[in-house]
């Protein structure tokens, strides 16, 4: 079975950077167990970073094959940034710990934490918040492109709906989404199609049938660009190059399924 890295890679970030949070929060409010604490948030943050680097290209990857969350992807932007800056902003704070080595040059690098120690404990400070606040974002965006799924399109009209059950071309209104009467077998035309070409009535062509994905377009994971711009045409071609040979996209695809194109 092909399991997707992502997946994978952001459980570390996702469990570390929390972890890291707490102790360097720990580390600015008391003076207990400062040594350790600041080490180890320390050294977390950086793993953290190192983990979401991982993640986002592992994502990026991803998202050529399954397309990406508009706002997944900004908020790992953020997150990224702020757990950096986190990493960075912790290692000058734990700059005085070198003093206990005993070492020269170490020595005056723990002088020059010393110094900077009160701007940098703020700044751990505000960072850690910021990349808490974030990892939470970005793992409730990630969440919901996975779970939150749309119901299959009520409009639907089964293929196998006996003529007398349609309604009169004429009678349709503008945008219905409703099969309409020229369909006797179930069928459709891409002039039909053509005609349900924006975001209130959308429907698509693929591999000779049609589809409503009116209800579809905004639980796309790629976004709703991607399903608007093939709506209203035969969107084969698109379909084939981002979801070629996949199960499940063609299984939820089906949900929307209208009829096949003649």
């Amino acid at each position: 079975m092909n399991i997707p890295l992502h997946p994978l890679a952001v459980h570390l970030p996702v469990v570390l950077v929390p972890l890291s949070v707490l102790f360097l929060l720990a580390s600015v409010a008391t003076a207990r167990w400062r040594n350790v604490s600041t080490t180890l948030g320390t050294v977390f943050a950086w793993v953290s970073f190192a983990g979401l680097l991982v993640a986002k290209e592992t994502g990026e990857s991803l998202a050529h094959v399954r397309g990406v969350p508009s706002a997944h992807e900004m908020w790992a932007d953020f997150t990224v940034v702020a757990v950096g800056l986190l990493a960075v902003f912790a290692t000058a704070w734990a700059l005085p710990l070198l003093r206990e080595l005993g070492k020269p040059g170490l020595t005056k690098l723990a002088d020059a934490g010393a110094k900077l120690a009160p701007i940098a404990r703020v700044l751990v400070a505000l960072a850690a918040i910021a990349s808490l606040v974030f990892i939470v974002l970005v793992g409730h965006s990630g969440a919901s492109a996975v779970w939150d799924k749309p119901a299959a399109s009520a409009t639907a009209a089964p293929a196998s709906a006996a003529p007398a059950q349609a309604a009169p071309a004429a009678s349709a209104p503008s945008g219905a989404t409703s099969a309409p009467a020229s369909a006797a077998d179930g069928s459709f035309t891409m002039a039909e199609i053509a005609k349900h070409n924006s975001a209130e009535s959308c429907w698509v062509a693929i591999n000779g049938t049609a589809y409503d994905l009116t209800t579809w377009i905004n639980h796309h994971p790629g976004g709703p660009a991607v399903i608007g711009t093939m709506c209203g045409t035969d969107g084969t071609a698109a379909f084939t190059v981002q979801h070629g040979g996949e199960g499940e996209p063609a299984a939820e695809l089906a949900q929307f399924k209208l009829g096949p194109v003649k």
